[in-house]
């Protein structure tokens, strides 16, 4: 075996690692600032939807800032996930499905009609950031796709086969992971985290807000109309995990800390599910032909 030293060679792959590192650093200062951005955000995001907050305006605030995540979490903007299409969205469709969330937004003038200044200032923050993570997405695909040419026109005028091998060879730090990724985890878990979704509290068999919640003793939850019913069946098998947990079930088993959960932070959707009962009992004692909307005649 006979060893050709390549001096050529082992000075272009310094240089590319070099440019390399160069990136990755200014990537994680991005980081860093897009985190910033994200913190400031959440606090006065926090501070508009308190529900503990001495100023009732908050509330109000609080159902907008709900539908604008819900909106935002159901576009998908940088990740999908259909079982047809999952993982990360490259920069053209992050771009359409930003457009698409934007462009909503506009349309519906009611989603954006706040009671308190600083949540308008905080929605214009929050859409700047996410044009600076559509930014940073297109500065790291152009990135990649530099480096594969690079490789790919040094393996046509050398014949080493590096394209394949290069990047795994690399230290971690140098091919940092995507910022859009990165930072939308931090959105997920602060800035979004900060409004309760109402899927996290819906019943398990009506899908519909858990109102006098029933909490049974294998921990899953249901609303009382629905455990109800099931015990009418005589159905005493939990329809989730099927253990005999139903009928042993009464009005001492509704989770009074999940009550008073409900009433501060989703004030409006327990309102209507409460009519929605009474509706349901009144129908119960007159019949089909109970109507709530009042008397024709007077």
């Amino acid at each position: 075996m006979i060893d050709i030293p390549l001096r050529s060679d082992s000075e272009f792959f310094n240089v590319l690692q070099n440019e390399l590192s160069g990136l990755a650093a200014l990537q994680k200062d991005e980081e860093q600032k897009l985190n910033q951005e994200v913190n400031m955000i959440t606090k006065t995001v926090a501070k508009t939807t308190n529900p503990a907050s001495k100023s009732k305006k908050s509330l109000h605030d609080l159902a907008l800032w709900r539908q604008i995540f819900d909106l935002y979490i159901n576009t998908n903007i940088f990740f999908s996930a259909t079982e047809r299409y999952h993982g990360a969205n490259n920069f053209d469709d992050a771009l359409a499905r930003f457009h698409k969330f934007s462009g909503t937004l506009k349309n519906t003038p009611t989603l954006t009609k706040f009671k308190r200044p600083e949540s308008a200032m905080a929605l214009d923050q929050f859409l700047r950031l996410n044009i600076d993570l559509l930014q940073s997405l297109k500065f790291q695909q152009i990135n990649n796709t530099a480096m594969h040419k690079i490789l790919k026109k040094f393996d046509k005028r050398t014949a080493l086969g590096v394209q394949p091998t290069f990047p795994s060879l690399l230290s971690p730090s140098l091919t940092s992971t995507s910022i859009a990724k990165s930072v939308s985890a931090s959105l997920q878990s602060t800035l979004l985290a900060t409004i309760p979704r109402l899927d996290d509290y819906s019943c398990l068999l009506c899908t519909l807000l858990a109102w006098r919640p029933i909490r049974l003793r294998c921990g899953h939850l249901f609303c009382i109309r629905c455990l109800i019913e099931l015990q009418r069946r005589s159905e005493d098998r939990c329809p989730l995990c099927r253990e005999n947990v139903v009928l042993e079930a009464d009005s001492f088993s509704i989770d009074r800390d999940t009550v008073k959960y409900l009433m501060s932070w989703f004030p409006a959707e327990v309102k209507e599910r409460q009519r929605e009962n009474e509706r349901a009992v009144a129908r119960d004692m007159y019949g089909a032909a109970y109507d709530d909307k009042g008397c024709n005649v007077m």
